[in-house]
């Protein structure tokens, strides 16, 4: 087990670097050699701490998903991991890590007091979700390009099954009359979606990602979305 903290700094900056080869280029297309000029090394160092490209994607995948120190102790190098293992553990860590209990507990409310305030919940908690897991996504995005078992993991079930209990959402109340009705109740989820994900993603690929603007990025997507998704219902004549 790796107990020497050298050693595992020189780690952390390995799965680190292998993240962002990983995400550039997909699983697929990826080379160790890609990884091992990304962290500024020769490439027979790597196989000092892992056996190979599997098991390194592998370890980063855990470490994205639990973070460094929930991960549990490794032994150097790290053993190969198939890419079956690696795709069923995305499968139950995903279930859980992308889980929006805010548009659950919504989904079992027939009539909320306070429909304003459940959107905001359910649309604030969604961007926290995406960027709290930016990384993630990103890497999952990248690597389903090449990889179909990924892609029917990610696309398929994952975002799929969201954007049906978040349609399912908005049909809801907007059938009771609560939120702005709109012709396709999929369109609304889908840029919501959309939306979110830009801002809380991808945006941070972009020329101009707006750091100046942090603060503000969350509070203003979630007061536009809100506010679109009200309309004029329930306000007041003059």
């Amino acid at each position: 087990m790796v107990t020497d903290e050298r050693i595992m700094a020189r780690l952390v900056e390995l799965v680190d670097a292998a993240s962002r080869v990983f995400t550039r280029h997909g699983y697929r297309r990826a080379k160790m050699a890609d990884i091992a000029r990304e962290l500024g090394v020769a490439p027979g160092t790597l196989y000092l701490y892992v056996q190979g490209k599997e098991a390194l994607f592998n370890l980063v995948i855990r470490w994205q998903l639990l973070g460094p120190d929930e991960v549990p102790p490794v032994e150097l190098p790290v053993a190969t991991a198939p890419e079956e293992t690696t795709l069923a553990l995305l499968h139950e860590r995903l279930q859980e890590a992308l889980r929006l209990p805010s548009l659950v507990e919504a989904l079992k409310v027939s009539s909320p007091a306070d429909v304003e305030r459940e959107l905001r919940d359910v649309v604030g908690k969604f961007f926290d979700l995406a960027l709290r897991h930016r990384r993630l996504i990103l890497l999952i995005e990248a690597c389903a390009q090449d990889w179909p078992e990924m892609a029917a993991l990610f696309y398929d079930q994952f975002r799929s099954g969201f954007l049906e209990r978040l349609t399912s959402y908005l049909q809801r109340r907007m059938e009771a009359g609560l939120i702005e009705p709109v012709p396709d109740a999929a369109v609304a989820a889908r840029t919501v979606v959309e939306t979110v994900a830009w801002w809380a993603i991808h945006r941070f690929g972009d020329w101009d990602p707006m750091h100046h603007l942090e603060d503000a990025v969350r509070p203003t997507v979630v007061a536009m979305l809100v506010r679109a998704l009200r309309g004029n219902v329930g306000e007041t004549a003059p």
